[in-house]
């Protein structure tokens, strides 16, 4: 098996999910912001929204731990394997990228469960708007 084209391959499918996840973390944040200022009902497509957002992060954890533990297991029981130098100096390889993941899903995850809890759609918009806001910023925040 090839393990350099693996990894590098896992670590091109987690630049984009990061990406496209940053992307849907902003657009729900956005949505809510229209939500408050136009003070409209909370419809099936904001929170389908604030559900996939949410879905996105979670798959976006465990990618950033696999490839963490695919690192770290490299280096371990791999250590002959050649693979490129700017791939294994990246900052996305540190265990702080995966707690910083970790805690912008948490965010995310009280936001969402915050919200079923709320009785009208102001709180439900206030509610996604602030927690999913400090996800979104404590995921670009590393950059």
């Amino acid at each position: 098996m090839n393990y350099e084209l693996f990894f590098s391959g896992f670590f091109n499918l987690f630049v984009y999910w990061e990406t496209f996840t940053i992307i849907l973390l902003f657009l729900t944040f956005l949505n809510s912001t229209k939500g408050l200022i136009f003070k409209r009902e909370f419809k099936d497509f904001d929170f389908r929204l604030s559900l996939f957002s949410l879905i996105f992060s979670v798959i976006f954890l465990v990618l950033s731990l696999f490839l963490w533990l695919m690192n770290f297991g490299k280096s371990y029981w791999y250590p002959k394997i050649k693979i490129d130098e700017a791939l294994v100096s990246s900052p996305i390889l540190n265990f702080e990228t995966t707690i910083f993941n970790f805690i912008s899903l948490l965010m995310v995850s009280i936001g969402w469960s915050l919200h079923r809890k709320a009785n009208t759609s102001f709180k439900k918009f206030v509610r996604i708007f602030i927690f999913y806001l400090l996800g979104l910023l404590i995921l670009t925040i590393r950059f």
